[in-house]
């Protein structure tokens, strides 16, 4: 059984057969791997047929960049039958960075697959103008020898002058598409290098987005190992990359999850808020701060005096009081995108993502309601694996207009209400504008929510300050930026303690 891919090569389906390749090799598992999964991948085809119309054998040469890249025992061997794809490779797969590469693809489908599109376009079209040409009326000779033998074999009729005719044709084209290459060796270097290159730097974006957004990657324990989200994680690269808002998304997630991480440990170690002193055993972790002085002295009666009293249990400690357990009730995230707030874009993406990524860790659910002025809101309901399309959604969205909190903090209530999954809610406010006093509707429908369900609503407030949080929430958090880590981590503190 076959199966065409773009009518440049036949592809298999059974594991004993084999394919022409420049690479030596036991198996062919990785030209499975292509045939299955990858190229049913719109990123490949897109790929594919950007390039069909100069390289009409382009299936073919992406499908051996992709072996190259992801079978780990694959060596070049080059093409008896083809010597115009073995100086291709020649010059491809001796280059210090596909080499360097190898070592990032081998065994990782998802890797093997992205970076086999990025060399097939940066190094083709980076070729000089000559050899290019030379290359292309070498594939149209072979496609047209190729086609004829077809005709031949099912019985049309094709006379032994004219497949003679081609091949003399495909012999003139094979020898001038080597004389061209052997004419530009620096440049034809310089093009394989430029090529991994630019596939080392496209994986290396799109593992950022993929483990930011937490998808895993490739075929690592633990993480996703299927080739199917490839296309998703593609287009939030490119969002990423080509999205004005979004651009330190990347570098805004490692201190935010960072800080998300060091309160997640602080809570459930039940060392969240320092009480009080208190004297006993010796415990480096909870040791007072003037402890140290002792600890550390140069003077010898002074740090004898601390060893003493550590010997006999009697140094002075810090206590701690808090949860001893990660809240598991699911939270609802209530977020400002006025306009004040939208340089911070980026920072609010993260926040938002560390928060989905902790609920999925912890098995909570999460719910996001951005919102602006009056009537502008929109419920993100994403489910526990929400799909690269509608991260992308969420992470663009905003109204970056005025600020009017209470119509989403009613929908926040509305859903915990209705829901029973959302029994024993946090309720999560982050705005940056002032606004009108809470209504007494609102109020006496918080009120009534607290004592039937115990919802906690804990408000961030950045830029200014705001009165009217204090009248409803339950803990208010104030903020110079959105990007202070210190009230930020208070954030997270309150959303693991779950008090």
């Amino acid at each position: 059984m076959y199966r065409e891919f773009y009518g440049d090569h036949l592809a298999p389906l059974s594991w004993g057969e084999k394919l022409p390749s420049v690479w030596d090799k036991p198996f062919n598992f990785s030209e499975q791997e292509w045939a299955q999964g990858v190229t049913e991948q719109q990123f490949i085809r897109n790929s594919a047929e950007n390039l069909v119309g100069d390289y009409q054998k382009i299936g073919e040469i992406m499908r051996d960049t992709f072996v190259g890249l992801h079978d780990r025992m694959a060596r070049f061997s080059g093409r008896v039958d083809d010597p115009v794809s073995t100086e291709v490779f020649r010059h491809l797969s001796g280059s210090e960075e596909w080499i360097g590469l190898q070592e990032k693809t081998r065994g990782d489908t998802m890797a093997s697959a992205l970076a086999t599109c990025h060399i097939a376009r940066e190094f083709l079209s980076n070729l000089p103008e000559e050899v290019q040409e030379a290359l292309q009326k070498h594939q149209e000779s072979q496609k047209a020898l190729e086609a004829a033998k077809a005709r031949a074999r099912a019985g049309l009729p094709v006379s032994e002058q004219d497949l003679k005719a081609l091949a003399d044709q495909l012999a003139k084209a094979q020898q001038e598409a080597l004389d061209a290459m052997g004419n530009s060796p620096a440049q034809i270097k310089a093009s394989a290098w430029n090529s991994a290159q630019a596939a080392n730097d496209e994986l290396k974006t799109a593992q950022q987005a993929a483990e930011a957004f937490g998808f895993g990657w490739g075929d690592k324990a633990g993480q996703c190992g299927a080739v199917d989200n490839l296309d998703g994680i593609v287009a939030l690269a490119e969002q990423i990359k080509n999205h004005p808002g979004l651009q330190g998304l990347v570098d805004a997630l490692g201190w935010v999850e960072m800080l998300a991480e060091s309160a997640k440990e602080e809570v459930s170690s039940g060392q969240h808020y320092f009480t009080h002193y208190e004297r006993g055993p010796l415990d480096l972790e909870r040791l007072a701060d003037q402890e140290y002085v002792g600890l550390s002295s140069d003077i010898e009666e002074v740090k004898l005096g601390f060893i003493a009293r550590a010997v006999d249990g009697d140094v002075l400690l810090k206590h701690f009081e808090g949860e001893d357990e990660l809240g598991k009730g699911p939270f609802v995230f209530v977020y400002d995108t006025s306009g004040s707030i939208q340089p911070f874009h980026s920072v609010l993406a993260a926040i938002t993502l560390s928060l989905m990524k902790a609920a999925r860790e912890e098995d909570r659910r999460f719910v996001a309601i951005p919102f602006s002025g009056p009537g502008e809101y929109q419920v993100f309901d994403l489910g526990p694996e929400p799909s690269p399309q509608a991260l992308i959604e969420l992470i663009e969205f905003g109204y970056w207009g005025g600020t009017e909190p209470y119509a989403p903090l009613e929908e926040a209530l509305e859903i915990i209400r209705t829901d029973t999954d959302l029994n024993k809610a946090d309720v999560l406010l982050l705005t940056d504008g002032s606004f009108r006093p809470p209504p007494k509707e609102f109020l006496r429908n918080l009120d009534q929510t607290r004592k039937d369900i115990g919802v906690s609503l804990v408000s961030l407030l950045i830029f200014a300050s705001n009165p009217h949080c204090e009248e409803f929430s339950d803990r208010v958090i104030s903020a110079l930026r959105p990007d202070e880590r210190g009230s930020v981590k208070l954030m997270f503190e309150e959303v693991f303690s779950r008090r």
